[in-house]
């Protein structure tokens, strides 16, 4: 049986943060998972407490208030998922939790801060490449209230030469914006 910690800590990543991201989420879930798996499918038992503890939270938020309905969608997603979901972006914001929070100009949020302290920690990932970063996954990693927020902050920081936008987004391909880090305490190690 898979650590019931990590359980936990997948299905919190994979929480919606409103109506119309369930199905997302359940595939992002069913993806975890197979990451937690080391790319093998867990165990049937394991898929139900995962599923679990993931309905607990996400009943609150999602319009469709089947549970079997959501149960038996995710376990679609779980035989359908291929490609194990070990984001750089969520690698990025647990590093990104331990360090000091960037000092910007302006009077800018703690929210501007993190994400610019993830976008710091993209970099250091990425090295001397650019890193691709939506707004989707900036909230999801972070926990921020919607996407568009996060986009918002991003542009923001974009304003702030926090972050050099190198190529925008194409929503077509489905490729993330791609920025570069720039602000001076990208070489200053702070890491934990």
């Amino acid at each position: 049986m898979g650590d019931r910690r990590d359980l936990r800590r997948i299905a919190q990543l994979s929480l919606p943060t409103g109506p119309g991201q369930r199905h997302r989420c359940l595939f992002a879930l069913a993806r975890r998972a197979l990451a937690l798996g080391g790319g093998q499918r867990l165990t049937t038992a394991d898929e139900l407490t995962l599923f679990g503890l993931w309905w607990r939270r996400a009943k609150l938020v999602v319009t469709t208030k089947d549970r079997d309905a959501s149960l038996g969608e995710f376990l679609v997603c779980c035989e359908r998922a291929t490609t194990p979901l070990d984001d750089p972006v969520f690698r990025a914001a647990d590093r990104a939790k331990k360090t000091p929070l960037p000092k910007l100009p302006g009077r800018v949020g703690r929210d501007a801060r993190r994400v610019a302290a993830l976008c710091r920690e993209m970099q250091r990932e990425f090295g001397d490449c650019e890193f691709g970063l939506s707004g989707r996954s900036t909230a999801d990693a972070l926990r921020l209230r919607s996407h568009q927020v996060a986009s918002k902050i991003l542009k923001l920081l974009c304003s702030l030469k926090v972050i050099r936008l190198i190529t925008p987004g194409d929503r077509k391909t489905r490729l993330a914006t791609r920025y570069r880090y720039i602000w001076p305490d990208l070489s200053v190690d702070t890491s934990v």
